[in-house]
Parts: structure tokens; C-alpha cells; sequence
């Protein structure tokens, strides 16, 4: 038996791939619609003794950063600060693919310029260098970025068809709950009507009319969704009830980045992109890596929070379908 030729390319994005003559290591995929976070509110300033900088009114604005580049501006923040003292910068909340913010000031409205070297982590700080307003001369953006993602970045799919809502119905004696309803592959879609015939005892009928039986305080994982309902303070009585109605979920099997915290599948690697791609606009085609390819691990862009544990079992995962990191 001959050994396929692998061909090794450097391509656009800038990742090593080796794959097979015949590119069967790829797929065209859908990528789903991959969105800027807005602009962080208006940031909230403060002072901190310290430098020998005389008196000022300060103007200050910040944007998040991230993957996508940099987002247009928040409101602008307006702080008096007495003579000895600096302008402090308190970060702005947490946003999805959001990793850092920058910090825009002036001594004038509407004139704030760069601040910051680097962007800040969310979650640090910013404090004025003793030696005052730096002399940049950029300006925030003035325009929304596009969300350019990149060739080797590990991506994830959405794998869960069907999302859960659950319902009391009005009217109920007993004040009982229900926990995170889960939905396993292949579920039916419709409403499933929980129906209690005793304290601690209800019948589920499924949309297909079939019955199943279940109990407070235990786990119901039959005929589809798995949910607990625990008892409250009022004891439910026969009649009480309740509805799970489970939808089809828009975007089953469609790409994104891998999200290592997600609970819809995009925490499972399954490919990798093989060019940079604008997913701003709309869902769009892709070409990824998914099998019988080696690539170079030092290249991949795997989620930004990501340990050296979590890495390495990202890439045990993607050597299980044929995708070996070096």
C-alpha cells in the first residue's frame, strides 16, 4: 500500500497545515453571524493622590477590544481632579469576546485621545502615569469593526437541536420548581405536559401522548427532557402542573469559535478555520480542517482564557477525529 503525499502550505491566514493531495481534510461549513459587543457604557472615573500635576477638569471615554478589533465609544465621563492628584479608570464590564479596553482622556470635551500602550484586561484598572495625559494623537473609532475571524482558530458546533422553556401553570396549589432543563440529542419538539397526581407524584405526557411517571426530588431523564422538580414550602396537590416546551433551536450544526464554557456543543472541538473569514455580516460559508490533516499547534488560536490543561485537551480531542497537532 503507497502512502498518500501530504503537502505542506502556508497559506493567507498564516497557520502550517499537512494534509492529503486531494484536500479530503476539508469541509465547507456554515459559519454562524459572529457579533461585536456594543460599546461599554460611560466609564466610571475617580481620583488617587500621588505626581505634582496641576488641577483639571478631564474628559474621558473607553471601548472594548477584542478578536473583532476595537468597538466605537462609550459615553464620556467627566472628572475634576485636584492639583496633586491623577485620574483613575475603573474597567468596564465583562462582554463576550471582549479581552481588554482601552482608555481615551483630554483635558477638553470631545478631544479625548489614546491613553493606553496596550490594551487593559477587563477587570485591571487604569491609573494616569505621574507624568500626566500621554501625547497620543489617535482618536477613538468612528466606525463599527467587522469580526475578522482567523485561519486556525479552533471552532466548536452547535450540536443541541432543541431549546427548553418551562412553564408553571397559574393557578398551582403547590410551589414547586424546576431545575436546568436538558435536552439530548433527538429529542421531539412540542410541549410536554407535567401533571401531578399526588404530593410527590406526576405524570409527563410527551407530544406524542405517551405517559411517563416521575417523582419530586428525583431526576426524569424518559421520553426526552431531563429536568428535577423539587418540592417547596406549599405541597402540590393533584392537578397542579406544568409545561416544558421544547423548540427547535435556529442554529443546530451551524460553527463558531470554540467557547470551552458553552453547554450547546461549541465546547467540543471538531475544526479548524482554514482562512480568515469576515462573519460580521451574515451566517457564511467556510472551509475548515476536519480530518486527516497535522498542524502546527504554536499557530492555532484556541479561546483566549484557555490553560495549558484545557489546550491539551483540545488538541487530544481534534487527534481523536484526525486532526494531530505538532
Amino acid at each position: 500500500m503507497v502512502s498518500p503525499v501530504l503537502y505542506e502550505r502556508r497559506h493567507s491566514g498564516g497557520f502550517m497545515v499537512s494534509e492529503d493531495e486531494d484536500h479530503r481534510s476539508r469541509d465547507q461549513v456554515t459559519l454562524l453571524q459572529q457579533l461585536p459587543p456594543g460599546s461599554p457604557a460611560t466609564p466610571t472615573t475617580g481620583t488617587t493622590s500621588g505626581g505634582s500635576l496641576t488641577g483639571a477638569t478631564y474628559y474621558v471615554k473607553v471601548t472594548y477590544v477584542g478578536p473583532f478589533g476595537e468597538t466605537l465609544a462609550s459615553g464620556e465621563a467627566t472628572q475634576i481632579i485636584a492639583t496633586n492628584n491623577l485620574l483613575t479608570v475603573t474597567s468596564p464590564a465583562a462582554a463576550t469576546d471582549a479581552t481588554g479596553y482601552n482608555v481615551y482622556a483630554s483635558i477638553a470635551t470631545g478631544t479625548e485621545t489614546l491613553q493606553t500602550a496596550a490594551p487593559i484586561a477587563i477587570g485591571t484598572n487604569w491609573t494616569q502615569p505621574t507624568s500626566g495625559l500621554s501625547g497620543s494623537a489617535v482618536t477613538p473609532p468612528t466606525f463599527s469593526p467587522n469580526v475578522i475571524l482567523p485561519a486556525g482558530l479552533v471552532l466548536g458546533q452547535t450540536s443541541v437541536g432543541t431549546s427548553a422553556a418551562y412553564l408553571a401553570n397559574g393557578g398551582n396549589t403547590g410551589n414547586f420548581t424546576c431545575g436546568t432543563v436538558t435536552v439530548g440529542a433527538g429529542t421531539a419538539e412540542g410541549v410536554y405536559t407535567i401533571e401531578f397526581i399526588a404530593a410527590t407524584v406526576f405524570n409527563v405526557q410527551a407530544p406524542s401522548g405517551v405517559e411517563y411517571e416521575g417523582h419530586t426530588g428525583v431526576a426524569f431523564a424518559q421520553g426526552g427532557p431531563g429536568f428535577t422538580i423539587t418540592a417547596g414550602g406549599t405541597a402540590a396537590v393533584a392537578g397542579d402542573g406544568a409545561t416544558i416546551t421544547l423548540a427547535a433551536n435556529a442554529n443546530v450544526n451551524l460553527y463558531g469559535p470554540l467557547n470551552l464554557l458553552a453547554a450547546d456543543g461549541t465546547q467540543n472541538p471538531v475544526a479548524i478555520l482554514f482562512n480568515e473569514k469576515d462573519a460580521s455580516q451574515a451566517n457564511t460559508k467556510v472551509t475548515v480542517i476536519a480530518r486527516a490533516a497535522q498542524v502546527n499547534g504554536s499557530e492555532l488560536i484556541y479561546p483566549a482564557a484557555a490553560t495549558a490543561a484545557q489546550i491539551a485537551a483540545v488538541n487530544a480531542a481534534l487527534q481523536a477525529i484526525g486532526i494531530v497537532v505538532r
